[in-house]
């Protein structure tokens, strides 16, 4: 979501998401294909909306969104670590 507020459009192709009602359950042959799709993505990081921002703040902000995403879900941040990030707090009230 936060990718999609910043750049104004979804990070990933809805083509990647091609799997039919009940194809897509934990360890099926469907997960590891979008899985695979995923793990070819490169997020689009020049769009106009995000290039408006600053550069630091940019910075900041694709770390985080970065690890949000991440395929991996050993590698993305808890709820908390999220909220807690160094970009999140630029806004936060003192």
């Amino acid at each position: 979501i936060a990718y999609r507020l910043l750049a104004g459009a979804f990070p990933f192709r809805d083509g990647i998401f091609d799997d039919r009602p009940g194809e897509n359950w934990v360890g099926s042959p469907k997960m590891r294909q979008i899985r695979e799709k995923l793990q070819a993505v490169r997020l689009d990081w020049q769009r106009p909306n995000l290039l408006a921002m600053g550069m630091q703040e940019r910075g900041m902000a694709q770390r985080l969104i970065s690890r949000m995403l991440a395929v991996n879900e050993l590698h993305r941040p808890s709820a908390r670590e999220a909220l807690s990030d160094p970009w999140l707090a630029l806004s936060a009230p003192p």
